[in-house]
């Protein structure tokens, strides 16, 4: 991925023409806007900035597999998904995690599963949501994703 930064406040804008990108990448960034406004604006301006068949790379913890881990009856499904064993001090218990998976001390708004999130890409106007993988994309310059996020993270391309 190119590392250049720009700061820029996504909520609202982006900073770039219509058709302008060939793929955008968002990554652990979409579960931290209110689902009813903020969202909505972002992902029509990342469709509106993205040339036709562009590409938007989003990755978000995967709340799928937060809850089929709780449901287990041991913590083996926690530790597969890098949760620390024993379960950190301030988290002892397992809807513990899960809590703070979705609400992250009031940083995250909304939780995403593939079906959620492909709704909304949908309703955004994208032709199609894909789930991809750790480091696979239907561009792959768009899968330059950081090792850290691997085991919790769904992984989606949508086409503009």
């Amino acid at each position: 991925c190119d590392r250049r930064v720009m700061k820029w406040d996504c909520r609202r804008s982006l900073p770039v023409g219509d058709g302008w990108a060939a793929g955008i990448r968002v990554e652990h960034f979409i579960e931290h806007l209110h689902p009813r406004d903020e969202l909505a604006t972002f992902l029509r301006n990342a469709r509106r900035a993205l040339r036709p068949g562009g590409i938007l790379r989003v990755i978000v913890p995967d709340a799928e597999r937060f809850l089929r881990a709780y449901c287990r009856d041991d913590a083996q499904g926690f530790r597969e998904l890098a949760v620390p064993d024993p379960f950190p001090e301030d988290l002892p218990t397992r809807m513990d995690v899960v809590n703070h998976v979705f609400h992250q001390w009031h940083e995250h708004r909304w939780a995403y599963d593939f079906e959620t999130l492909a709704d909304r890409l949908r309703v955004a106007g994208f032709s199609r949501a894909q789930r991809s993988g750790f480091a696979e994309s239907l561009d792959p310059r768009l899968a330059c994703d950081r090792a850290v996020h691997a085991p919790y993270s769904l992984y989606v391309d949508a086409v503009n």
